[in-house]
């Protein structure tokens, strides 16, 4: 069977990318990335990286709106970034319950073709994980 890397493993290499951009920590994201090419063989390497590079863009652009907000509780990258993944992590944990979150990372935690529209989706999320924290921030009414 083939293995390709799932969306939301996806969404979480753009965010790590943008850690380690912004940590200026290339190395790591190298290290993380061969890790993942050892787990999910049948993804290019090449392919991988350019779409999330490209997909970055659109948290660079939500990690901005997130920093320049009104009454911003992000006040750095590094904030606005864990923010995002804090939506994502949890965003994964309402979708499925426990018992199958536990079998699908022990079992199923692959895709068995490419998802071939992963860079849309993951800018998808990245601006819908940027209006939930940008409702956070929302002063009560």
């Amino acid at each position: 069977m083939a293995r390709y890397i799932p969306q939301h493993l996806f969404n979480g290499l753009v965010v790590k990318y943008l850690l380690c951009d912004t940590a200026n920590t290339p190395d790591v994201f190298d290290k993380l990335i061969g890790e993942y090419l050892e787990k999910y063989p049948d993804e290019r390497s090449n392919d991988l990286v350019a779409d999330i590079m490209t997909a970055a863009n659109e948290g660079r652009y939500a990690i901005k709106v997130l920093m320049d907000a009104p009454n911003s509780m992000y006040p750095t990258p590094v904030a606005a970034l864990e923010g995002l993944m804090d939506v994502f992590t949890k965003a994964i944990a309402l979708e499925k319950p426990l018992w199958r979150r536990v079998l699908e990372n022990y079992f199923l935690n692959v895709q068995a073709t490419p998802i071939p529209d992963r860079v849309l989706r993951a800018k998808e999320h990245l601006i819908a994980a940027e209006k939930v924290l940008q409702q956070r921030m929302a002063p009560a009414e």
